[in-house]
């Protein structure tokens, strides 16, 4: 979340930290590979996939991506005038390409989250804005719901035994949630808002459901079972089963999401799998423009490049997508770079690309 000079600021000073200190960093950026005493690469995936130390050669081969120009015909650009005050800002005077991807640069501070979560949405009329903040959710929330297919899965079952899709929900004040943890799949122990300690629920394996509803089985696999499947396996399952899922499935595994299991807790997700999630929902909502606030921090080359054609296949379908971010590596790919700046109080383009 860092512009290139604060970037070089920081390093600096871990580095001088290193003289006298031993420093361990989590990071994706190369700066410190040169000056690393040691590197780790973890593997070989997320998930179930993950947690083991894997030839780093290898890995940093994997991540040397070129990122390239745009291949396209750039469209209209759109002037975006707005006077008006938020907060310390008196308006906004800059111009994007429509049906194309546009990034706004600019050091930390200098109004970039402003421009896209409050000043846009003043100039377009079906627009909406993608923040940092991980996604919101109760205690129930886990990847099926923040997918929008925990109640197909419901249905799936009602269909096969001509009972109410609520007779196989976990949802609180279902019939068959479990009665131990009330849907959450873990029990809570210490006060709220403190530093309370979650431990997965042994009475329903941590999905919620009520024990009853182990019996029902489709393909010889019951909800439980689905509630434990990663993505990747689920699409394996649906083939068969439910082809009516397949498509949202298809679109979380090209995101590199499919190592998250469906009733996998929210609370448990990373920035970079939130991130993802928020674009996946926002590319398929009625939303014309698209303001993502920085959507690459936390993620490492691949995921950009993969996040990127994505973004350039939502361009595809008349969308207009915005994104904030720090990652220079990325520039190139878009078709518009707007180096924001702020003159007499009014966010307005440095140079224009």
């Amino acid at each position: 979340g860092l512009s290139g000079i604060e970037k070089k600021r920081i390093y600096n000073n871990i580095v001088s930290l290193s003289q006298n200190q031993t420093i361990l960093i989590v990071d994706h950026h190369k700066n410190f590979l040169s000056v690393a005493k040691k590197v780790f690469a973890l593997g070989n995936g997320g998930g179930k996939n993950s947690g083991n130390i894997i030839n780093t050669a290898d890995y940093l081969k994997s991540q040397d991506i070129i990122f390239l120009k745009p291949i396209t015909n750039v469209s209209e650009e759109k002037y975006i005038v707005i006077n008006n005050d938020v907060y310390s800002y008196k308006g906004v005077n800059i111009k994007i390409v429509m049906n194309s991807l546009n990034i706004i640069i600019g050091k930390s501070g200098i109004g970039k989250s402003t421009l896209l979560r409050e000043y846009l949405k003043q100039f377009f009329e079906n627009y909406q804005y993608v923040s940092q903040k991980n996604l919101l959710g109760n205690k129930n929330s886990c990847v099926a719901t923040l997918l929008n297919i925990n109640n197909k899965i419901f249905e799936m079952f009602s269909d096969k035994f001509g009972k109410d899709k609520k007779f196989f929900s976990n949802l609180t004040g279902s019939k068959n949630v479990c009665r131990h943890c009330s849907g959450a799949g873990y029990i809570e122990i210490g006060a709220e808002y403190s530093n309370s300690v979650k431990i997965c629920c042994n009475e329903c394996r941590g999905t919620g459901f009520g024990i009853v509803l182990q019996k029902y089985k489709i393909g010889a696999k019951s909800i439980f079972d689905i509630w434990g499947m990663t993505i990747d396996e689920f699409i394996l399952y649906c083939q068969e089963y439910n082809v009516k899922l397949i498509n949202i499935l298809l679109q979380a595994q090209s995101l590199l999401l499919g190592h998250l299991c469906i009733g996998q807790s929210s609370v448990t997700l990373s920035g970079g799998e939130n991130i993802r999630i928020k674009v996946l929902k926002s590319a398929n909502s009625s939303a014309e423009i698209i303001g993502i606030d920085e959507p690459f921090r936390g993620l490492n080359s691949t995921e950009i490049s993969v996040l990127l054609s994505f973004f350039r296949d939502i361009s595809k379908n008349n969308k207009t997508i915005i994104v904030a971010d720090h990652e220079e590596d990325s520039f190139v790919s878009f078709d518009k770079v707007i180096s924001l700046e702020n003159i007499d109080d009014f966010l307005v383009e440095k140079c224009i690309k």
